[in-house]
């Protein structure tokens, strides 16, 4: 009976480190408020889709499909559900992946209203990192766009001053292997068609868009920079994916090694393109948290090339017609009926002065009333400010 009762409780054991290594492991659900049950989780909004794979701490992108019901394509690769695209933190020169491990599972957390949901990393005790997914309506040109934000936050839990880092690499699909509207792997919102290995720097604040696009009209579109657009990464490597995320094992303070020009393609991985972004390294005091946003888009690129013409005309200020001469002369209207500023006064005051050494110089006949108006104006300015 002694016998039996040993062996029942050795067998008893087994089974419960077996249970407990499945739970640690992420095989069975750990219950409690943040578990919010197993599977995957899903946002919707805009004819968009984000599926948030709570077991590995990834995601797969999609857009509504133009034919069937309820029907969605995917816009980002969605192989291993959609582990292809990683994002990576560095601490004082140390890069860590977030992604699911054995003993590091991410938690993760769905929003209240079911609208946004997080992944929480902890890849050292040093730092914590949140992951958050949620749509935005972003306003291009005046016409509300739906774009998904991610926003990946890192807190500085080290008890001392630290410096971190980010980077990403999304695992792109749509124009490998010739199949892309316009031939090949990706696209700019400049004009630029990407065949083979390059790296971009972004001008913040400047309107600019990275396309990955396929002929059946679907398109991966990252909303770069503009004046919309929060963290505006400091580069941009189009490779091959292999080469793409071995820069998130690299130091992030050192630059990418970039050949210009070298084939998208590998012995083991042909046509096989990634789009990997790097943001400024930053120094956190303890306690103190910092984040970037990456911003996606389905908008086409024939879409968003007449959007940004068209925020460029909005943009265009009247400052020309202020400071034009030939308004104040034709019109008969003071220079003091206008609100002008002070550099819109010199440049009227150059255009009079141009305009008076011409009739000097060459001779040139002009009515009174244009005489008299060009010495009033002059007049106005000399007194007002001193010009």
């Amino acid at each position: 009976m002694v016998k039996a009762g040993l062996a029942s409780g050795k067998q008893g054991m087994v089974s419960a480190l077996f249970f407990l290594l499945l739970l640690i492991t992420g095989v069975l659900p750990v219950s409690g408020a943040n578990s919010s049950g197993r599977g995957d989780f899903e946002i919707r909004s805009g004819g968009m889709k984000v599926t948030l794979h709570r077991e590995t701490g990834t995601f797969s992108l999609y857009r509504l499909a133009p034919t069937g019901k309820d029907r969605f394509e995917p816009v980002l690769d969605t192989r291993n559900y959609g582990a292809g695209t990683k994002f990576a933190v560095s601490a004082d020169g140390r890069p860590f992946l977030l992604e699911k491990k054995p003993f590091l599972q991410p938690v993760f957390e769905a929003g209240e209203d079911g609208l946004s949901a997080a992944f929480v990393f902890t890849p050292s005790r040093d730092f914590q990192v949140r992951q958050r997914f949620f749509f935005r309506e972003m306003p291009v040109a005046g016409i509300p766009q739906t774009v998904l934000v991610i926003e990946t936050a890192v807190e500085n839990t080290s008890g001392k001053e630290m410096e971190f880092g980010f980077r990403a690499v999304f695992d792109t699909m749509l124009g490998e292997n010739g199949n892309s509207a316009d031939g090949c792997h990706f696209s700019t919102s400049g004009g630029g068609r990407i065949f083979s290995e390059t790296l971009l720097y972004p001008e913040p604040g400047k309107r600019e868009f990275l396309f990955s696009s396929g002929p059946d009209g679907r398109c991966c579109t990252f909303l770069v920079s503009g004046a919309d657009i929060r963290d505006t990464p400091s580069w941009i490597y189009l490779a091959n994916w292999n080469r793409c995320v071995s820069v998130l094992s690299e130091p992030f303070r050192n630059a990418v090694n970039c050949t210009p020009g070298r084939s998208m393609s590998t012995v083991y991985a042909p046509d096989d393109s990634a789009a990997a972004f790097g943001w400024p390294v930053r120094v956190l005091a303890d306690k103190e948290t910092a984040a970037v946003e990456v911003c996606l888009s389905v908008i086409p690129p024939d879409s968003a090339l007449s959007l940004i013409q068209a925020e460029e005309r909005e943009n265009v200020t009247a400052p020309q017609e202020s400071v034009d001469l030939e308004f104040f002369l034709s019109s008969g209207q003071d220079p003091a009926s206008r609100d002008l500023s002070f550099s819109e006064k010199q440049a009227l005051y150059r255009r009079v002065m141009e305009r008076m050494r011409q009739i000097d110089a060459e001779g040139i006949s002009v009515s009174p009333s244009e005489l008299a108006g060009l010495h009033r104006i002059l007049d106005y300015l000399l007194e007002e400010d001193g010009i």
